[in-house]
């Protein structure tokens, strides 16, 4: 009966970490959207850039907006922070208004 709880546990460990290898087609650093026509599907926490741009969280991902996180400026991997990923229509080049070092969004689909 252990070994069952054991495996219960990790099965749905796995279940909720989902991401998807693929990568971004295109993306904006150090500018964001001033506004977003949706909330995020999902929002991942402490975890690289690289993360955020090469993986998406949602099916129909259409784009994510990733912010640096600089309390793990020192970690190895770095930059780490936020990622929020949405599947509703991509901000057009109008809306891009955020400006910001610390800024960077990624797209895959219009």
């Amino acid at each position: 009966m252990q070994f069952s709880a054991q495996l219960l546990t990790l099965l749905a460990g796995a279940a909720a970490v989902h991401a998807t290898l693929d990568p971004a087609t295109s993306n904006t650093n150090n500018t964001c959207p001033g506004t977003v026509n949706c909330s995020p599907g999902k929002t991942s926490t402490a975890i690289q850039a690289a993360e955020c741009a090469y993986n998406t969280r949602l099916s129909k991902q259409t784009f994510a907006v990733f912010v640096t996180d600089h309390k793990y400026d020192k970690s190895h991997g770095a930059p780490y922070g936020t990622c929020k990923a949405y599947a509703c229509t991509s901000p057009t080049t109008a809306e891009m208004t955020d400006q910001s070092d610390d800024c960077w969004t990624f797209f895959w689909r219009p």
